[in-house]
């Protein structure tokens, strides 16, 4: 093992100790950028908790590595994203394929793929997009097509709150962080 992978790797076991201390209740993944001098925590969990608990997940990380050659790295708090054959088929309501040919008949050609993730009681549509975060049109592309796809898929969704399914609709940059 090169030294920059021990340096990494105790890096990374720090900053899941110190995690692990947080009572973060999903699995995580680590990556460190170099060239951007940047640290990535993924969770794979709800985006609601990830927005609920960046600021705190961030501290923990920065405490973790405040002692390593990573110091000075920004940290980055993102979802990342799981998939399986499994949760497609739940609640077919949101038919993937389906969402898939509404966005390209509202011409949204940025959309790279779109992921739907099932717990009970509730679905998570993630769309992911190849927007950059520097584009100042960003923001305002992700909140329309979250309007259309809420506005499309009105009668699904309500049916679905109707039996206490939680549904929430995020948009991702390429980056992986969310735009909305």
């Amino acid at each position: 093992m090169s030294s920059n992978q021990r340096i990494f790797e105790k890096a990374n076991k720090a900053i899941r100790t110190r995690l692990k201390e947080e009572n973060i209740p999903y699995q995580i993944s680590i990556a460190i950028t170099f060239s951007e001098e940047r640290v990535d925590v993924l969770i794979a969990g709800r985006q609601t908790y990830i927005d609920e608990n960046e600021k705190n997940i961030k501290k923990a990380t920065q405490e973790a590595i405040r002692n390593t050659i990573y110091k000075g790295y920004s940290v980055h708090v993102n979802k990342t994203f799981t998939y399986s054959i499994e949760t497609d088929k739940q609640y077919n309501e949101l038919n993937k394929e389906k969402i898939r040919w509404i966005l390209k008949d509202k011409g949204y050609a940025k959309v790279q793929r779109v992921l739907k993730e099932i717990e009970p009681n509730f679905v998570g549509l993630s769309i992911l997009t190849n927007i950059r975060p520097n584009d100042g049109t960003s923001t305002r592309y992700g909140k329309e097509i979250n309007k259309d796809l809420r506005k499309a898929l009105g009668k699904e969704i309500n049916t679905l709150k109707k039996d206490n399914v939680l549904v929430e609709i995020h948009i991702y940059y390429i980056s992986g962080e969310k735009v909305i």
